[in-house]
């Protein structure tokens, strides 16, 4: 049975990257847009991963990611 009263966000961002808001500006939305929706943050998690560069891709990056989960 589905549990209709939670949702799962997840945010990416991969650093250096585009230009694309910053991470924790982009959760702001996602708090804000499900409040609208009637939903709560429950609770959140944030990792960052570093990924070496390579001989064919010389330059590292850094992957950050946010899950979170709201309540209804």
């Amino acid at each position: 049975m589905k549990d209709q009263t939670r949702i799962v966000a997840e945010i990416t961002r991969n650093w250096p990257g585009n230009d694309t808001p910053i991470i924790s500006k982009e959760f702001e939305e996602v708090i804000r847009v499900n409040a609208l929706r009637g939903f709560t943050l429950e609770s959140w998690k944030f990792t960052a991963v570093h990924i070496p560069g390579t001989t064919l891709h010389p330059y590292s990056k850094i992957m950050e990611t946010i899950i979170a989960v709201f309540v209804k």
